[in-house]
């Protein structure tokens, strides 16, 4: 029987799911574990989000340290880690587009160093400031980076030296704000950075749909692999009972010329 898959979702207050000013949170975790559930998958989400949190600030590695240490002491794997951050220190810092990109490269390393299976880097969401400004631009090109710079994880530049596998989740496409109608928006969203509970649950959908996939395969290679040390214990296995055949053949053999002498 297959063990359960973790999977934790690591950001900001999106992850948190913060809404209605703070006085209520819905995580778009509980959404994507309803869907797991649904779909008799055996998976265990958790969710490790924090409000006003940057990729800049120290306290956000050592969350997602913490986060990894716990389970890395239990003997647990995550078979897939979900990252959506940097959209505080976007429009709330002096941070520039590449700054953020480092940091955000840094998270990502941090769970192949801890032998994570899967890593979902999702894009920057988009936010409504009622203006274009430079803001939105640095967070454009936080997103383009994460895409295409030859020193991103996801750009698939670099020859893989380890088996943790990187995805890049274009959730800001697939989950817009500024080209839904003006009915979609107040059902989606709640203010101009923020998910309504509906929204949150959108979210929850978008992400289940990418990592249903990624998931999957990850269990058929596991299956493969332990069909594959099966194979290989079946083999020792008739190697034994060989030589044991042998031996007692030859023991049977030099009681025969015992007795006979």
């Amino acid at each position: 029987m297959a063990s359960t898959k973790h999977v934790l979702l690591f950001g900001d207050s999106l992850t948190q799911g913060y809404t209605k000013s703070g006085r209520q949170f819905h995580p778009y975790g509980k959404k994507l574990q309803t869907l797991f559930d649904a779909a008799n998958l055996d998976v265990q989400v958790t969710i490790e989000g924090l409000s006003g949190d940057r990729v800049k600030n120290p306290r956000w590695q050592q969350r997602l340290k913490n986060q990894l240490e716990k389970m890395q002491k239990n003997e647990i794997a995550y078979r897939a880690v979900v990252i959506l951050g940097g959209i505080n220190d976007v429009f709330q810092t002096s941070a520039t587009s590449q700054n953020i990109f480092d940091a955000l490269c840094a998270t990502y390393r941090l769970c192949e160093e801890f032998g994570v299976g899967h890593v979902i880097g999702c894009s920057l969401m988009e936010v409504d400031l009622g203006r274009a400004g430079d803001e939105e631009l640095k967070r454009v090109m936080v997103n383009e980076l994460l895409r295409s710079s030859p020193s991103s994880p996801f750009a698939g530049t670099k020859a893989p030296t380890t088996a943790t596998r990187f995805t890049f989740f274009e959730l800001s496409d697939q989950f817009p704000l500024h080209r839904l109608s003006p009915e979609d928006k107040k059902l989606y969203w709640d203010d101009r950075a923020h998910c309504t509970t509906a929204g949150y649950d959108r979210m929850g959908e978008l992400v289940f749909e990418a990592l249903r996939p990624l998931l999957s395969e990850m269990y058929l290679a596991q299956l493969r692999h332990n069909r594959h040390a099966n194979d290989n214990n079946s083999n020792t296995s008739l190697v034994v009972l060989r030589d044991l055949s042998e031996n007692v053949t030859e023991l049977i053999i030099t009681l025969m010329m015992y007795t006979d002498g």
